[in-house]
């Protein structure tokens, strides 16, 4: 009988206290959004070519360089001010 209600008093617990300690946890939609695009924006600088291009293997057109410089430029965790920016504008 004590085993059973203990075990009742816990798992009552875990439901009820479930919800607030994910809540706690979860980042909120525009949170979760920027992170993802801070991440693309790490992978993009790291990207970069020394002539200040975003270029692969063989002719990459000027518009990849351009969208990356986009991207770059209107994240507000790095801006139009980023190192990274005048290389590319002068590449293009």
């Amino acid at each position: 009988m004590t085993r059973n209600l203990l075990l009742g008093l816990l798992t009552t617990s875990v439901v009820f206290c479930a919800p607030t300690f994910a809540a706690d946890n979860v980042m909120a939609p525009k949170q979760q959004g920027q992170a993802v695009v801070s991440k693309a924006v790490k992978f993009l600088l790291g990207q970069q070519q020394p002539d200040g291009s975003w270029a692969g293997a063989g002719r990459v057109p000027p518009a990849v360089t351009a969208m990356a410089v986009k991207v770059i430029a209107q994240d507000p965790t790095h801006g139009p001010t980023t190192e990274a920016i005048k290389p590319a504008v002068e590449s293009l």
